[in-house]
């Protein structure tokens, strides 16, 4: 550079701007592939879901009798349908992959969709504004104790697929905080069933796209992206 051209300038005389050395870069892209795998470790950490799309995914019959469908459930493809057995409400148990280990799933949520398509002879129908049997979903957790969460159904889970949602909360399932880590870490069995408040249960009813997710999942994620985005961003700037 021309000494004379930066004493003439007015504001001084800047050099070229420095670049990284080898280690920096080597160093930012350590980090850059620590929060990929990071991200990558965070979508497959999404959670657990049957959508019973061509089969039972290994859910059985707790009580009365469980099969799968092939009929339209609710996105369109196959579902878990389940039958009472006399004045026993059909329950539905799931596979070991959703009770593993449930305390990753802790305030998290669970979501499925549900359907009563036979009533029991004598159930007074729904109809518009008057009264009938009203169904609900019981979702049951067992381990060191047993924990149960019911889900109240609308009307209209008679004549259509309704989806529902519940959190893995101790206050919501009415437990302690102690008794609620206890429960969820040494959890054996997980089962869900309709019931209903008239003395016999509903005969026939349908299961779809049951999932938990864990709290954590959606956060990760949007930070991924910001992480992952952002330096993007700077150099279209």
């Amino acid at each position: 550079m021309d000494i004379m051209h930066c004493l003439r300038a007015p504001v001084g005389c800047v050099g070229p701007k420095a670049q990284p050395s080898r280690g920096a870069r080597r160093f930012r892209a350590v980090i850059a592939a620590g929060v990929a795998a990071s991200c990558l470790s965070a979508g497959a950490y999404a959670g657990v879901m049957s959508d019973f799309t061509d089969n039972a995914d290994g859910w059985v019959a707790k009580d009365g009798v469980a099969f799968w469908s092939p009929m339209p459930g609710a996105p369109g493809s196959g579902y878990l349908r389940a039958e009472s057995a006399g004045d026993v409400d059909a329950k539905v148990m799931a596979p070991a992959k959703f009770v593993d280990n449930l305390s990753m799933y802790r305030n998290g949520d669970i979501t499925l969709d549900a359907r009563v398509f036979d009533q029991q002879f004598g159930d007074t129908p729904f109809s518009p504004g008057s009264g009938g049997v009203d169904y609900f979903v019981r979702l049951t957790i067992v381990g060191a104790s047993v924990a149960t969460l019911d889900i109240a159904a609308p009307r209209q889970i008679t004549r259509a697929w309704v989806s529902l949602d519940a959190t893995l909360r101790a206050a919501d399932w009415g437990v302690s905080n102690e008794t609620w880590a206890s429960l969820l870490a040494s959890a054996t069995e997980f089962t869900v069933s309709i019931m209903s408040d008239d003395a016999l249960p509903a005969y026939s009813v349908g299961f779809d796209n049951i999932q938990i997710v864990p709290a954590p999942a959606g956060a990760a994620l949007a930070l991924c992206a910001l992480a992952l985005g952002g330096p993007a961003r700077r150099r279209r700037a």
